[in-house]
């Protein structure tokens, strides 16, 4: 993970995100990502290279420029479609053979277990849920001790009766459950795919090793329900609901967000 950018090949690169200039495409093999951004995403996704046939974005560097304090992630561009953009002009064959080829890679995904909780990369855990703490969360080394962080953020925000409630709940549901590496954000605005395939997985930036039901809650985490992808049911033809540990995690969110 050794290549550093020139000031000639940032200038001459291409936003792919105007709104928001974090995507760039430096040239016909390379995109660049930029922003506040942590290295355990490129260390994900080596990981995810090395150990399974995942499709997924080969990184060239990682590096933090020491100007900017901006986390520069360059790696390999793959030509594409959003399956956001394509999905509601696919018929149900053509969707029921993307979502079969989705579940194989979420089964391979699932399918690696791990010894604590947190960024691959024995960092502190990424996500929304955590984003407001005073310290950071994690990396932990049992699940009960993740769930005791999420009962502190709760009460961070607040220790009234009802949060309590909610924490009581979080101690009795959210255990005995497996460490499997997890992505985070497993939805169609992260998938490509091109000719009836998926050819890459993106946006790492939420993945670690997690309790088996975060991938299915962070799924269901504010969806787009009017959309085909939640209508029709594709969500549990790809992963297996965890509705209790989902219930629980919506009433956490909102009470900390």
């Amino acid at each position: 993970m050794s290549r550093v950018l020139t000031a000639e090949e940032l200038e001459r690169a291409i936003n792919l995100l105007p709104d928001i200039g974090t995507v760039k495409k430096i040239d016909d093999n390379t995109i660049l990502k930029v922003g506040s951004y942590r290295l355990s995403e490129a260390a994900t996704m080596q990981y995810i290279a090395e150990n399974t046939t995942i499709p997924v974005p080969k990184v060239y560097g990682s590096y933090k420029d020491e100007k900017t304090q901006k986390t520069h992630l360059v790696m390999e561009y793959i030509e594409g479609d959003c399956l956001e953009d394509v999905w509601e002009d696919f018929g149900l064959e053509k969707k029921e053979d993307i979502i079969s080829q989705l579940k194989r890679i979420l089964d391979e995904l699932r399918s690696l277990e791990g010894t604590f909780i947190g960024c691959v990369d024995h960092t502190h855990c990424e996500d929304v849920l955590f984003s407001e703490t005073e310290t950071p969360r994690g990396p932990y080394s049992s699940e009960e001790e993740f769930s005791q962080g999420i009962i502190d953020t709760l009460l961070e925000k607040e220790a009234t009766a009802f949060p309590r409630l909610v924490c009581e709940m979080v101690q009795d549901i959210l255990k005995g459950h497996k460490i499997v590496l997890t992505h985070g954000d497993f939805l169609p605005r992260n998938i490509l795919v091109k000719d009836g395939k998926v050819v890459a997985i993106l946006d790492w930036e939420m993945a670690g090793w997690y309790p088996e039901y975060w991938e299915y809650t962070k799924i269901m985490y504010r969806p787009p329900y009017l959309k085909s992808w939640f209508k029709d049911g594709m969500v549990n033809k790809l992963i297996k609901p965890y509705y209790a540990e989902l219930a629980v995690l919506m009433q956490a969110r909102q009470l900390i967000w």
